[in-house]
């Protein structure tokens, strides 16, 4: 996968821009209680058009969201904290690393209480090839690889999606001032995670 790497495009390669009326077709076995079929039909319209919203997350901001959590990053972070103005490249081959979001749809029908649909997205990604560049306790950049990401999309439970694809990452992907490993400089620096 190349180009667009967002969500849309990730779980929809074939039309992005379709994604909601995907997801209202597929949403359809979603028990809604005993509305009218024109109710029904308009609701899961709009149930999929926003859950598509949720799918315009880029697969980069998803990185941004989950690189602090590996061990060899939060030494870079806390060496180059120590030296300020120093630089690292960190090779992170062959890292997995997972991401879930649960954000849902607010239903308002005429006048009862408004209910959530959840929309859960799920992710297992491997990264292959990449080095992270390190300095002033920032993540600043991603030099290029791959990922193979393996993701989920559910809808009030029911499976709505489901896609596998290796993504080519751009030649380097920068995060502007950085992404914070730990604690800024001249705070007592401390890590803020230990996984890896």
């Amino acid at each position: 996968m190349t180009g667009d790497a967002s969500l849309r495009s990730f779980f929809f390669p074939a039309d992005p821009a379709g994604a909601g009326a995907a997801l209202s077709e597929a949403a359809a076995g979603v028990n809604l209680g005993g509305l009218t079929p024109a109710a029904r039909k308009a609701l899961l319209t709009e149930v999929g058009e926003e859950a598509a919203k949720v799918l315009d997350l880029g697969i980069d901001d998803i990185f941004r969201g989950v690189w602090d959590k590996y061990k060899q990053l939060l030494d870079a972070a806390e060496r180059t904290a120590a030296a300020p103005g120093s630089v690292e490249a960190v090779p992170l081959l062959d890292r997995r690393m997972s991401f879930e979001d649960g954000p849902g749809v607010e239903v308002r029908i005429a006048d009862l209480p408004p209910f959530t649909i959840p929309v859960v997205i799920a992710l297992e990604i491997t990264v292959h090839g990449l080095s992270a560049v390190v300095g002033n306790a920032l993540l600043k950049a991603v030099r290029a690889g791959s990922a193979d990401v393996t993701g989920t999309l559910t809808i009030a439970g029911q499976l709505v999606a489901e896609q596998q694809a290796t993504i080519d990452l751009p030649g380097v992907l920068r995060f502007g001032e950085g992404i914070p490993l730990g604690e800024p400089p001249g705070t007592g620096w401390h890590r803020r995670s230990e996984l890896d």
